[in-house]
């Protein structure tokens, strides 16, 4: 994600990733936490044999509704018959000013 650290390997994504359907831990409500993510416009802009570049567009609703969008711009390649994803640029175009999954700014 832009301006963080490298997340590199499937553990290190997983612990990035594993608190997104935690209660934050500034809430006091008892509302349930959701997070629905969207992602659209999916367009393959070069693809061989060995690699296929991808660039879509995500949206992410929160119990607050609206809560972020952005880009994704992904590299997959092939593993056995699957296509799994190489590297991923996130780019997070805006976020909603109580957002619940918004990072600290420093």
């Amino acid at each position: 994600m832009r301006g963080l650290t490298t997340a590199r390997g499937r553990a290190a994504i997983a612990q990035f990733l594993g608190g997104v359907t935690e209660q934050p831990a500034s809430s006091t409500s008892t509302v349930k936490r959701i997070v629905r993510h969207n992602v659209t416009n999916i367009r393959f802009t070069a693809v061989t044999r060995h690699r296929a570049d991808v660039s879509s567009y995500f949206t992410v609703f929160t119990e607050i509704g609206l809560d972020h969008f952005g880009r994704y711009r992904d590299v997959f390649v092939p593993l056995g018959e699957d296509w799994l994803i190489q590297s991923r640029f996130v780019s997070t175009d805006w976020h909603a000013p109580d957002s619940t999954m918004a990072r600290p700014t420093p």
